[in-house]
């Protein structure tokens, strides 16, 4: 990854930090963890994932001794995302970097860090979360019926991992053959493990999740490995609606058209003629796309107070 630095004072050690900081994105990208990622070379203006289609267990037909069956007609389909860049540049002042650099330059490079994450997860689950593909708490029909006592249960997560599997004919596969990964917020969060019904996680946990009952976190249960994540945008309704994100192998793609670039200018030039600040700050370019609506289901819901 490039890393361009003007300065007259920048050393090595200050160059591996920041791209260092920048690189470690990844872990912390709560969609992109659970999206098929690929990178789109030097010349190419989209990102395209092809899909290969489904053959329909009907099409397979008793052979006729000596007698070819009849050909089905077979492709893919093409799934495209095209880029957009995202970017932050902070200013810090002279003084406060003469004063103290490195604790300086550590907390700008992390905080911009920090944002250009969420941004980038942000930009990622607006397109994996605009499918149809949609449960409603409460037994409600659509987003604008929902009120605020309909919060997420268990029985909306089990019906959702039954919709997974039961997609296409041949089903959604989880990861690893085991787990679909649901994407929830600390609020779903909570109104799923404080769901008191029987079966429900406080039921099954106390004899087989004793650590992560310790540990407040829902953790595997049902089919579903549980991420939870304070960046989960809501959706504005009558009430705040927020989505609990659903997915398996091969939901939906992404990839950098440029990968996360950190650069830092710490030199006067037209535009701070007098050097009375230097600039931290990352860029990316990234493209998402969804692919067939079943292999995404979304849950959505109201929270409790």
């Amino acid at each position: 990854m490039a890393v361009t630095i003007r300065s007259n004072w920048a050393s090595d050690l200050l160059i591996n930090y920041v791209t260092t900081e920048i690189r470690t994105l990844e872990p912390d990208l709560y969609f992109a963890g659970v999206g098929v990622r690929k990178d789109v070379p030097k010349g190419f203006d989209q990102l395209v994932f092809p899909q290969t289609n489904q053959i329909a267990s009907s099409s397979v037909s008793t052979i006729s001794e000596g007698q070819d069956p009849s050909a089905v007609t077979w492709g893919s389909s093409s799934y495209k995302g095209g880029p957009t860049q995202e970017g932050l540049v902070i200013q810090v002042s002279d003084l406060l970097v003469r004063n103290s650099a490195v604790e300086v330059i550590t907390a700008g490079t992390r905080q911009v860090r920090d944002a250009l994450l969420r941004s980038i997860d942000n930009l990622i689950q607006t397109t994996v979360n605009a499918g149809t593909n949609v449960l409603y708490a409460g037994g409600k029909a659509s987003r604008s019926a929902l009120g605020s006592g309909d919060i997420a249960d268990i029985t909306l997560a089990v019906r959702g991992v039954r919709n997974l599997r039961n997609a296409n004919s041949a089903g959604l596969k989880p990861f690893g053959g085991k787990y679909y990964v649901a994407i929830v917020d600390p609020s779903t969060e909570a109104d799923l493990m404080l769901n008191s019904t029987t079966g429900a996680w406080i039921d099954v946990g106390r004899y087989s999740s004793v650590d992560d009952m310790k540990a407040g976190k829902l953790g595997d249960f049902r089919g579903v490995r549980y991420m939870s994540s304070a960046n989960v945008q809501t959706f504005s309704s009558t009430v705040t609606v927020h989505p609990i994100t659903i997915v398996g192998q091969e939901s939906f793609g992404w990839g950098y058209f440029q990968v996360p670039t950190p650069e830092i200018v710490m030199t006067p030039d037209s535009y701070n003629p007098l050097n009375v600040f230097q600039s931290i700050g990352a860029k990316a370019t990234l493209g998402v796309t969804r692919f067939e609506e079943f292999r995404i289901q979304r849950i959505e819901a109201a929270v409790s107070a």
